[in-house]
Formats: C-alpha cells, sequence, structure tokens
C-alpha cells in the first residue's frame, strides 16, 4: 500500500503517504516574512495589514492561543489538567526569569514510543516522497492521504495514520487529527477504531489516564462518523481555518501522485476539486462499529491488552462543550480537582502553577476557618 509522506518542520512526523521535499509557507508567520527582506513603504503596509486583521479576531484562547482551531491532543491535555495543558502552549516563567519547557523529546518513554508508531506504521505501508512548492500541496498530500485510506478500507485492507479533520458535534470549532488506524473486517465491511499506546510498566494506566485516551477515540470516532455520513461538508470552513486558497494549482509533482492514486482524480488541479473527491470516498464508508486502546509494553513490545471505549454521544457531547467552553473564553481555567493534585507532583510546571498555588491558599483558609470555629 501506498503511504504519501511530509517531512516538514511545520507539521505533524505521523502524517505520512506523500512525503514532502522542499519549503513551503507558513501563513501564521506571514508578518515575520514581511519584516525579513525590506523596509519599503509597500512592506510597511502589509504588515499593517497583517496586524489590523489580527487585531480583529476574538480575543479568546481559541484565536489568541491556537488561530483560531485546535488539535485533538488539545483536549487530551485539557482531560488531563488544563492549567497544564496552557502552560504547554503559553511556557511561563521560573524564578530566575527563564522559559520553562516540558523537554518531552528527550524523554525516552516519548521516543521508544514514537518509535514503535513508526515501525507499527511501515509493516502496511510504505512512504513515497513527493515535492511540494506551497502550502496547498502540504494540505493535498493529507487529503490524498484519506483517499488511499479509504480505498484501502472500501477494499477490506486497514489503514494507519490517518488524517482527520471537522467541526464535531455543531461546536463551532474547526479540529485536525491523526487517527493511529482503522481496521475493517473484509467480511462485513464494519470498521473499527484503535488508538494504540505503548507504556513503560507493563499494565494498562490508571482511570485518570484512561479517560484522556477515552477522550481522544471518542473526538475521533464522531469526527469519522460526520464524515462518512455527509454531516459535514464545508469546503469553506476548511479553506478559513487551514488559511488555504483552493483555487489555487497544485504542483505537478502532486498532481501527479493525485492522479495516480484514483481514477476519479485525475481532472483534479486544485483544492477545491480534491477536497469533493475526498469528501465522495468518505461517503463510500461506514460509521465507527467498535472504538479500542491496544496497549503495549515498551521493554519487549509484548501486548499488555486491550481495552473497549464505549461511545455515549450524549456524555461526549456534554465533555466537549465543558472543554469548548475554556477556548471561546466563556470561563477560566479549571486545573485538577483536589483528588487529583498528585497529578502536581509529575509535573513540569508545579514550582510555578497558579492553579497550585490558589487551590494551596485555598486550603489553608479552609483550615483557618475550622481553627477559629472550634475556638
Amino acid at each position: 500500500m501506498t503511504l504519501i509522506k511530509m517531512c516538514s518542520k511545520a507539521e505533524e512526523q505521523s502524517m505520512k503517504i506523500i512525503s514532502e521535499k522542499g519549503s513551503t509557507s507558513n501563513k501564521e508567520n506571514d508578518a515575520d516574512d514581511i519584516w525579513e527582506d525590506s523596509l519599503e513603504d509597500d512592506y510597511l503596509v502589509a504588515a499593517a495589514d497583517f496586524f489590523e486583521e489580527r487585531a480583529k479576531l476574538p480575543q479568546d484562547p481559541l484565536h489568541t492561543i491556537r488561530g483560531g482551531m485546535l488539535w485533538v491532543t488539545d483536549f487530551v491535555g485539557q482531560a488531563w489538567c488544563e492549567q497544564q495543558m496552557f502552560y504547554k502552549l503559553r511556557p511561563p516563567l521560573d524564578e530566575m526569569g527563564d522559559v520553562i519547557i516540558e523537554d518531552l523529546a528527550n524523554k525516552p518513554s516519548v521516543k521508544a514510543g514514537t518509535d514503535m508508531h513508526a515501525e507499527r506504521e511501515l509493516e502496511i505501508q510504505t512512504p513515497v516522497q513527493v515535492d511540494v512548492t506551497c502550502r496547498e500541496d502540504k494540505y493535498a498530500i493529507k487529503l490524498l492521504n484519506m483517499i488511499i485510506a479509504a480505498n484501502s478500507l472500501m477494499q477490506g485492507h486497514s489503514r494507519r495514520e490517518i488524517p482527520i479533520f471537522g467541526m464535531p458535534s455543531n461546536h463551532g470549532v474547526f479540529i485536525v487529527g491523526i487517527i493511529d488506524e482503522i481496521r475493517c473486517d473484509p467480511n462485513t465491511q464494519e470498521l473499527d477504531l484503535v488508538e494504540f499506546k505503548t507504556r513503560e510498566s507493563n499494565s494498562t494506566p490508571g482511570n485518570a489516564q484512561k479517560k484522556t485516551h477515552e477522550m481522544q477515540l471518542c473526538i475521533y470516532n464522531q469526527m469519522w462518523d460526520e464524515l462518512v455520513t455527509g454531516k459535514f461538508y464545508d469546503k469553506e470552513a476548511y479553506a478559513h481555518h487551514l488559511r488555504l486558497d483552493l483555487t489555487a494549482e497544485l504542483g505537478a509533482g502532486v498532481l501527479n501522485e493525485i492522479r495516480s492514486a484514483t481514477i476519479d482524480a485525475f481532472h483534479v488541479k486544485n483544492l477545491d476539486q480534491l477536497l469533493d473527491v475526498c469528501f465522495s470516498h468518505m461517503r463510500h464508508l461506514t460509521c465507527i462499529n467498535q472504538i479500542y486502546i491496544e496497549y503495549t509494553f515498551q521493554r519487549d513490545k509484548s501486548l499488555i491488552g486491550i481495552e473497549e471505549v464505549l461511545f455515549n454521544e450524549k456524555v461526549f457531547n456534554q465533555k466537549m462543550a465543558h472543554a469548548i467552553s475554556y477556548w471561546k473564553g466563556e470561563r477560566t481555567i479549571d486545573g485538577v480537582d483536589i483528588e487529583d493534585a498528585w497529578k502536581c507532583k509529575k509535573c513540569d510546571f508545579g514550582e510555578v502553577c497558579v492553579w497550585r498555588k490558589k487551590k494551596a491558599e485555598e486550603c489553608a483558609e479552609k483550615n483557618n476557618n475550622k481553627r477559629l470555629r472550634v475556638q
């Protein structure tokens, strides 16, 4: 099976089908580009226009921290500790004025997990590198990965590392992510959603961590079902949130891969047409049948266990509404509850955490009030 892989430093390393060679523009950094080469009048005007447009955006966390869209991993972080998630996105300063950054890249467990994911993906998919010339090419590759995945599933094969996007449950927030695996039963054509998790210890995680995994999978489930049922079919939202020109002609390398990957895409010249093909292919698939988490021991790569996740749409919508209310600026940050304070001992931001300090002060005040009542 073909896998299109891209290696842009701005992209998730797990995105693989056609691989990107070359540079891409990053519209999130357009202001830096404006100031980099010249200070002539037209550049100054363009810079002023850029910052004027940014000032018009809502001043909520969704736009000031995440640029108007979210990743599924943002919700995973919220499910663990919202305050910690905020610090990861907006690192605080320590007493010396140095930025505190969680160094995940150098943690052995993280590296081992990343390597095992890569090995697992290559068991059933072969990377193919493709030159890209613009941002639109990069997202065309993501859509092509989805189309190739859909074709594989329709033929009864499984597929790993599948890009996914949408605005689940009508909350008005655009979300993107990468599904670990969709397994297809060739006899029934039923699809199962599987998340691959690696563990340092030879045991399944506690309930607190399982809740974050379940949230992740439920979001994937909802986004997938909305795509295959045609509930999400919003090209304008796709273009707006990803800052794409749907009518821009795609590069020759990308177009060649598109036309060789599927017979009904020979006419495709831009993202607008490719989105139509993608949505059409997705609607030939079925909704998710069952959801599983597969836990594997990092040391010897043995299976620890497989656990099923039950999707309850009502409960899911309640959790999503609460999570998104923070991003929309409708409430302040919620840290961990007092019974989950043990999480703070493992947190890199514990010494500067305002939520932890706030809760400690509340506990001290309650204890002081109790003493006064006793006296």
